[in-house]
């Protein structure tokens, strides 16, 4: 009686004044303890009643393995079934066999589980609803839908707890139609699913599924709504990036009453995070403070880290973090995240250092961290020396993140050798690793060897998204490939990616422009829904990359009617449209512009540009002006700019004067002799243009 109410001590108690305890009193005492949760105090009653030469029964082997379960006991657990099967019990005992999969599978051991559910003489809904469990908690969601399957298939008739798992295991993996279709067949088999427990477990799954208004749906009908449904909800929004509706959900929470848990909290500043909204994230951790949460949850403390970093207030995070006194590797890599996140890439890399100071071993998260830093500084060595840790310890095998991380890494580090040689060695391949690979190519110019990939990543079946999209229309514009960009535009208007993705509108303006099919540019510019900076800028370019400059310069004053302020990237265009058409006044003003109208402090590249510009229009003193004034004077391309101009006016003097001032900044280029060349050809010196193409020729000037 005191062991079924929970009075453990009491139940103690009286088995210690027995006169003779038999093996009925051990049993009860045994899967008392192993009830409770209990399980040191269940085994070490085990051992005693052995020792008193009782023999266990069922319940008491069942209640036994239970306790070693718990506590992960695998060889202990391997010793009872190894005892078992010499009594032939696991043939004819239907709950020590079950008991048998429950063990090994909370051992982690879920080869031994499904080894020992298959010896079973028989199965009953208890027995693959053990085995489904062990799936589903070690993120198996498919099998447990295979077994759901199988169950049906041999007469077994499905429970609620069944489809409760089988519900979990599709959330996992997020199979939101193949749930719906088994939330309607638990309704219709009238099982008891209406309580508050089988709803939350609706609402989370619909929620992992994105099915999230389903998921409200499910909520809002709900009996009542306890600290689990919100936060199944919140976690969903979370997860799919609704910060902002996360954040309002909250408030609804407290409205209602409820006090937050850390597990809500830590959802909300996740929301924060997600939302940017660093305001509400400092009243969430004041109010954690106040709570007193704070004290030993680590989960929390990353949290706040993560949310601060995600926020781009990395002086907050980085006090929080030094604010711990017992730093544990969540926390390093909450903070090393959020350097990597902001483009903070060395003080990543230092904080990794710091980490290994303190004797910590990075995990799959660090490494992919440190990777990503690797390759945004181009520290290649360093990189190089985490693969030769990652394949020492067999991870890469173990993890697609890691490979992905790998690839992107050499990719940026120019290394597309070893990109390519890594990438080869993965055994399955995703969408991200795919990506890494053709965004390295594409990067460093490679755009054939960027279409070509593309091709291999169709044929491997696989679809591609809006960063395979983007590099793929930035290959095609590089080599002028049209009739593919054609194509890709075409694939991207099927999939209805165009209307979502301003970055893919902008990707076709600039391929189009840069392919010199105006037209289109001007086209997928009229039908963007949303034109920002880069969409002006790829249109303002490609028209003054082909000539026409009054069609860039009427541009470019409508996107200062529309409120756009230009950047760095918008003048350099115009600049070029300027001299394209001679207007060199006109440009004059618009460099002033620069300054005075938008605070954007000329580059040496703008100075290029009004040199050649000047030049062109034929104020050869006024090219020379800013030459003197700037560092132009040290800038190889401003002296080939103005040879450029001086063979358009025959001015042979001020060309031999830039030929000296380039070759001595450049011995090696070709590009001055040339120039040059061209400029006593068009002067009808050709034995002058002769004897250049021969001093370059001495001078191996390629």
């Amino acid at each position: 009686m005191f062991a079924k109410c929970g009075a453990l001590a009491k139940a103690r108690e009286v088995f210690g004044k027995l006169p003779v305890r038999d093996a009925v009193s051990w049993t009860i005492l045994v899967s008392t303890y192993a009830q409770y949760g209990y399980a040191d105090e269940a085994i070490i009653c085990f051992e005693k009643m052995q020792h008193e030469g009782l023999s266990p029964d069922g319940i008491t082997l069942a209640s036994i393995l239970k306790a070693y379960g718990s506590i992960r006991a695998a060889e202990r657990g391997k010793a009872i079934h190894a005892w078992i099967v010499l009594q032939g019990l696991s043939e004819v005992d239907i709950v020590i066999g079950n008991a048998l999969v429950d063990m090994y599978s909370k051992c982690g051991l879920l080869a031994k589980a499904q080894q020992a559910f298959d010896e079973l003489s028989y199965h009953d809904v208890i027995s693959w609803n053990v085995l489904m469990t062990a799936y589903c908690q070690h993120g198996y969601g498919q099998k447990v839908l295979d077994c759901f399957e199988r169950m049906k298939h041999d007469g077994h008739v499905p429970d609620a707890v069944t489809f409760a798992i089988t519900l979990q295991a599709c959330g996992s993996i997020g199979a939101a139609q193949r749930a719906e279709e088994l939330h309607e067949e638990a309704v219709s088999r009238k099982l008891p699913i209406t309580g508050i427990d089988f709803g939350n477990i609706l609402v989370n799954m619909y929620a992992k599924c994105g099915a999230l208004g389903k998921a409200v749906q499910v909520f809002i009908d709900l009996p009542y709504r306890d600290l689990i449904s919100w936060g199944a909800l919140l976690a969903g929004y979370c997860q799919h990036g609704h910060g902002k509706e996360a954040l309002e959900l909250f408030e609804g929470m407290k409205s209602e009453g409820l006090s937050p848990d850390e597990a809500i909290f830590i959802s909300v500043l996740q929301a924060c995070g997600i939302a940017g909204t660093v305001d509400k994230g400092d009243e969430i951790h004041a109010a954690i403070i106040k709570k007193g949460f704070l004290q030993g949850c680590s989960f929390l403390e990353s949290s706040l880290i993560d949310m601060y970093s995600k926020c781009g207030a990395i002086a907050n995070a980085w006090k929080i973090f030094n604010s711990i006194t017992t730093r544990n590797l969540v926390c390093w890599n909450a903070l090393i995240t959020g350097y990597s996140q902001n483009g903070h890439d060395e003080e990543a890399l230092n904080c990794f250092q710091l980490m290994q100071a303190e004797g910590l071993c990075p995990d799959e998260v660090t490494l992919a961290c440190i990777l990503k830093a690797c390759g945004g500084t181009g520290a290649y060595k360093t990189g190089e020396s985490l693969h030769v840790e990652i394949m020492r310890k067999g991870l890469l095998t173990q993890s697609i993140v890691l490979g992905n991380a790998l690839v992107d890494m050499y990719a940026k580090c120019g290394a597309l050798t070893r990109a390519q040689e890594v990438f080869n060695d993965i055994e399955v391949r995703n969408l991200v690793t795919w990506n890494a690979l053709i965004t390295g190519y594409c990067q460093h110019g490679l755009a054939e060897e960027t279409l070509n990939q593309y091709e291999c990543l169709l044929c491997a079946g696989l679809c591609p998204d809006t960063v395979t999209f983007v590099c793929i229309l930035k290959a095609c514009g590089t080599i002028g490939a049209v009739t593919k960009g054609h194509e890709i535009h075409a694939e991207i208007a099927r999939k209805l990616l165009f209307a979502k993705s301003i970055m893919l509108g902008n990707a076709l303006i600039d391929m189009y422009g840069k392919c010199g099919a105006l037209l289109n540019a001007q086209q997928v510019f009229a039908e963007l829904p949303i034109r920002d900076i880069v969409s002006w800028n790829a249109l303002i370019s490609g028209y003054s990359e082909h000539g026409h400059g009054s069609e860039a310069l009427s541009c470019f004053e409508g996107m200062k009617q529309n409120g756009v302020s230009p950047d760095v990237v918008t003048f350099m265009s115009v600049l070029k449209a300027c001299g394209s058409v001679g207007a060199a006044e006109e440009g004059r003003i618009y460099f002033e512009m620069m300054s005075l109208e938008y605070g954007i402090i000329p580059s040496i590249e703008h100075h290029t540009c009004m040199i050649g510009m000047f030049s062109y229009a034929g104020y050869m003193s006024h090219a020379m002006a800013i030459l003197g004034k700037v560092s132009s004077s040290d800038y190889f391309p401003a002296w080939c700019t103005l040879l450029v101009a001086c063979k358009k006016w025959a001015n042979v003097e001020l060309a031999e004067m830039a030929f000296k001032h380039a070759t001595k900044l450049d011995e090696n280029s070709a590009v001055p002799y040339v120039l040059l060349s061209d400029v006593y050809s068009a002067v009808g010196r050709q034995a002058d243009a002769d004897s250049i193409k021969i001093l370059q020729a001495e001078n191996r000037c390629n």
